[in-house]
């Protein structure tokens, strides 16, 4: 603080800083160069009593006057430190808002849970269930079965799609089991694939209905949507 760092100094020199600092801040606002004045005066005081050391009186003045000018900066200390921590809060508070949004933003891009399939209670699909717990392939009249539930519930949804895009036997079977929303892994134990060649057939499926290049997953949600 200024009037600590002059309290170090002899009587001329703090003069010469003041004077110094007083010319070269000519914009200066006034109740800064008051406070520099006053500081000036003290200083001057200080000089007084260097060549009269028995003044009792104005010593005791200057240990007053040095006293309040170090409460003046400390609270000036404090509404700065003040000022710093309302700042401080308002940034951390956009981050917040910054984060929140990001947030949001990337759990909209999740997709959204699929609703309970109509399919997941008939005997056709929990029998499937069972084959996959038991890692076993279902027999031939169980796959026609399993078929038949689905077009019956789903409007001919395996007819649509053999008639639209013909179909190979592993390739409707992989859309039946997507249909009734088994996952990549089931459906490589329930059609004797490895998980790697189930989702490659799911991707060479998308582009062969939808004429486009697109992902596995894009796959899964047009067949929910067929």
């Amino acid at each position: 603080m200024l009037a600590d760092s002059l309290s170090a100094q002899d009587a001329d020199s703090s003069l010469c800083i003041l004077e110094a600092l007083e010319h070269s801040r000519p914009a200066w606002k006034e109740s800064d160069r008051l406070y520099y004045r006053q500081i000036l005066q003290n200083v001057k005081r200080k000089k007084y009593l260097e060549g009269n050391p028995t003044d009792t009186a104005e010593w005791e003045l200057l240990k007053e006057q040095e006293e309040l000018f170090r409460t003046a900066e400390r609270r000036s200390d404090r509404f700065a430190a003040t000022i710093v921590a309302v700042l401080l809060a308002l940034l951390l508070a956009s981050r917040m808002l910054i984060l929140r949004f990001v947030m949001n933003a990337e759990k909209g891009k999740q997709p959204r849970p699929l609703p309970p399939s109509p399919f997941a209670t008939t005997p056709e699909v929990l029998l499937m269930r069972k084959r996959c717990d038991a890692r076993e392939l279902p027999s031939e009249d169980e796959w026609t079965h399993f078929q038949t539930m689905i077009d019956g519930l789903a409007d001919g949804f395996s007819q649509h799609l053999q008639s639209a895009y013909k179909l190979s036997r592993q390739e409707l079977r992989v859309c039946l089991l997507i249909k009734t929303q088994f996952k990549p892994s089931e459906i490589a134990i329930l059609t004797a694939h490895s998980k790697e060649a189930i989702t490659s057939t799911r991707r060479r499926l998308y582009k062969k209905m939808t004429g486009t290049d697109g992902t596995p997953e894009m796959l899964d949600a047009w067949i929910q949507q067929a």
